[in-house]
């Protein structure tokens, strides 16, 4: 059985989430709290095996060095985010006049992989979803689906920043739109939902016509 832990953190309160078994974990998005994320994990005494990052800015990886450190465990991140990766560094030290914050490196390319499988139990399909970023994942377990900033409840992410792309958006969340309804939907900030909740209430979906 698969459970799921979130934690808000960050200056931009991203959901950062704790995927296991009940042993081995995979912390998807960690983007800052540090200490809440390792305390979780060693009082549940679950052994971390990845570290995944749906996106590169930096609000989703703040936390990836301390934690990756403290267990020696890869970061997956898609190769089309380097980019990113590199330029969201540069906003969040002048956002924040952090001057010697140097972002993360993947140790892991994410890029044509159907899934990233790490056990039995904790095996996710990875859906390309490019438009808030170009290389944004969504990341399928069973019924659970993490969406980065692609998808929110009632929103979807922003296509105004660097490497967003409006009408790749409308195909990324066409792709998301067939999987069942009763999906249930981990974003990146703000509270659960579901596909089917989404296609019915989401403007962007009825503004698009994507339904």
């Amino acid at each position: 059985m698969v459970c799921i832990k979130r934690f808000i953190v960050g200056p931009l309160s991203v959901n950062c989430y704790i995927v296991h078994d009940g042993r081995e974990c995979v912390v998807i998005d960690p983007g800052g709290n540090a200490d809440k994320i390792l305390d979780y994990i060693d009082n549940e005494k679950l052994e971390p095996i990845a570290i995944i990052a749906t996106h590169g800015h930096f609000d989703h990886v703040l936390a990836v060095d301390d934690v990756r450190e403290h267990y020696d465990i890869d970061f997956y991140l898609h190769r089309l985010d380097l980019k990113v990766l590199e330029h969201s560094a540069r906003v969040y030290r002048i956002w924040f006049g952090v001057r010697d914050w140097s972002p993360p490196q993947p140790s892991k390319l994410v890029d044509n992989e159907p899934e990233l499988v790490f056990n039995d139990t904790l095996r996710f399909k990875v859906l390309h979803t490019p438009g808030h970023t170009p290389g944004s994942i969504c990341l399928l377990l069973g019924e659970h689906l993490f969406t980065g900033d692609t998808l929110f409840h009632e929103s979807i992410g922003r296509t105004d920043l660097e490497g967003g792309d409006e009408e790749a958006m409308k195909n990324s969340l066409c792709k998301l739109l067939k999987l069942p309804d009763n999906t249930i939907i981990h974003p990146g900030h703000g509270p659960e939902s579901t596909i089917g909740v989404e296609r019915r209430e989401n403007i962007y979906i009825d503004i698009w016509g994507l339904r």
